[in-house]
């Protein structure tokens, strides 16, 4: 497990946490759970390399992970799905 410092936005206003985390994707979707309106900006880890100290300090800034999430539609009635009968007709031909 490494430490990760995370910073995000909530409402305006930075705030930012320690996570410990295997990941910089699970130390952000540590955030996330804590805190689903709050959007990382930066996920940090600082640390030697290899974990050994007689090695060099480093410092490395992930990318955020992506905040998509889907909304299950549910057995809700008024819905309706449309199916595309002609493209059972299509068949694979030659790239050109």
């Amino acid at each position: 497990m490494k430490n990760y410092h995370i910073e995000y936005e909530m409402d305006g206003v930075t705030h930012s946490e320690n996570i410990e985390a295997s990941t910089p994707g699970q130390a952000q979707g540590k955030v996330m759970q804590l805190y689903p309106s709050a959007k990382v900006t930066r996920c940090i880890w600082s640390g030697h390399l290899a974990g050994k100290p007689n090695m060099p300090q480093v410092h490395i800034e992930y990318e955020s992970v992506s905040t998509a999430r889907v909304i299950p539609l549910g057995n809700n009635p008024a819905m309706e799905q449309t199916s595309f009968g002609f493209l059972s007709k299509i068949k694979p031909g030659k790239r050109r």
